[in-house]
């Protein structure tokens, strides 16, 4: 015998069983007894609850955040201060070149945070080279200013730098745009580090050549500061080249008026031009930069994680004896529940069967079969034997009884009904019924029929 089970039907079924009977609410979340531990317990990239913000990364952020003043000077690469240098006019020979003091210059940086995003806006003035530097040399300049004189106006210079920490939740955080003297060729790297409780480390590798090194130390109240940097260059055949050191000393100011009134003195001081004051906007607006291009929200994209979707994301994983638990289980309750339903299939369909095997005896009422006597019987019995071959010989072959039903066309049967109904009366299952099989079945079916009766009563 063989029944069809739609696939449609098994699968709804296994969806029924699986959702009523594992517990989805422990299998949702991680750390449950169903579940793994959660990853964000010993890795805080998945934690949501630890904040990208640079100032929760670490507290050095945000002594950093703020408005600087101090002086810079540059050395070689055997710490002699630099001398004012002619720049060719040729640019690929003309970058870090300045034809202006590199001692006592004076720096002003403004440093702000916002969320996980570090923005450093720095103007630089370079003081005036001694007169008798000033020479005229055909293919170099002497001077950085178009309206300025040698000797007598300085320069001042603007840069901007914006770094962002990223979804590693790490205090390091990374470059992604920079303009004036942080702007960096494609492909250069460049990131910040705090070290410690004082120190702040700061590179950048630009085009695998050249790497800029500096430790920033604040003092103990973190109101001053020192920097020192270095440049190397490396030089195939000729190893790693020292290039230039910086120094540097600044102070905190605690206010912008005093920050703009200290500027505005310094280039008093050495003598910047009205252009070259006018290159740059101050005060500097909250978000902006002194420099244009200033970054777009695509550029910020890269790294910011508050424009993306983190890629750690917490996972449930349900425990292997979970697994192996559920699996077993769920397979049993899996196999009862399809027994029970191909049960039910088989009793609906041996009904339907038997309604119309009575059917085509003319009999509407099942309880009435029993009026049958057996002389009747009989009669039927050999009037289903008759098949062409073997008919009357004793017993009713599949064939017969499939033939002898089919010959009304309103008692016709599905296959699987008439499978059911050949099998509940094949009780020795040898592909034959025999005369007292046939009677016992026809005896089941007034037992039916008076089972029915009683119930419409």
């Amino acid at each position: 015998m063989k029944i069809i089970v739609e696939s449609s039907q098994i699968l709804t079924l296994f969806s029924l069983v699986k959702f009523s009977f594992f517990p989805t609410t422990a299998l949702a979340k991680c750390g449950t007894w169903a579940t793994k531990e959660c990853r964000g317990d010993t890795d805080i990239r998945y934690d949501p609850s630890v904040s990208s913000d640079l100032e929760d990364l670490d507290p050095l952020y945000k002594h950093f955040e703020g408005l600087w003043i101090g002086t810079a000077s540059r050395y070689d690469g055997n710490l002699t201060l630099y001398e004012p240098q002619l720049v060719p006019d040729n640019p690929l020979y003309s970058r870090g070149v300045r034809p202006y003091l590199n001692i006592g210059v004076d720096a002003f940086w403004n440093i702000t945070l916002k969320g996980p995003r570090y923005y450093r806006h720095d103007i630089t003035v370079w003081p005036a080279p001694d007169p008798s530097f000033c020479v005229d040399l055909p293919g170099f300049s002497n001077s950085l200013v178009p309206d300025g004189i040698c000797g007598i106006n300085g320069h001042a210079v603007a840069s901007d730098v914006y770094k962002s920490s990223s979804h590693e939740k790490l205090s390091k955080i990374e470059q992604i745009f920079g303009t004036g003297a942080y702007t960096s060729p494609p492909g250069s790297q460049g990131y910040t580090l705090p070290l410690g409780d004082q120190t702040l480390y700061e590179s950048t590798l630009i085009q695998q050549v050249t790497i800029s090194a500096q430790n920033t130390i604040f003092s103990s109240d973190f109101n001053a500061l020192s920097l020192v940097g270095v440049v190397f260059f490396f030089n195939r055949g000729q190893g790693v080249l020292q290039t230039l050191q910086l120094k540097m000393d600044m102070v905190k100011v605690q206010n912008e008026e005093e920050f703009l009134a200290k500027i505005v003195e310094s280039y008093d001081a050495h003598n910047i031009t009205e252009n070259n004051r006018k290159e740059f906007t101050l005060p500097i607006p909250v978000g902006g930069g002194l420099v244009q291009p200033f970054p777009t929200e695509m550029d910020w994209a890269a790294r910011d994680p508050e424009l993306s979707k983190s890629p750690y994301q917490e996972e449930s994983i349900v425990k292997t004896g979970v697994v192996v638990g559920f699996t077993v289980t769920g397979a049993m309750i899996i196999i009862i529940a399809i027994v029970a339903f191909y049960m039910t299939r088989i009793r609906k369909l041996k009904q339907s069967a038997q309604h119309k095997f009575a059917l085509r005896q003319s009999v509407v009422d099942l309880s009435a079969i029993n009026k049958i006597n057996p002389s009747e019987l009989a009669e039927l019995f050999n009037q289903i034997d008759n098949g062409a071959e073997d008919g009357g010989d004793g017993v009713i072959s599949k064939e017969e009884l499939r033939r002898y039903i089919d010959s009304n066309e309103d008692t016709k049967m599905t296959q699987n009904e008439f499978d059911v109904l050949f099998a509940s009366v094949d009780l020795d299952r040898n592909g034959e019924i025999a005369f007292t099989e046939f009677c016992a079945f026809v005896g089941e079916l007034t037992q039916l029929g008076v089972k029915e009766a009683s119930n419409v009563d």
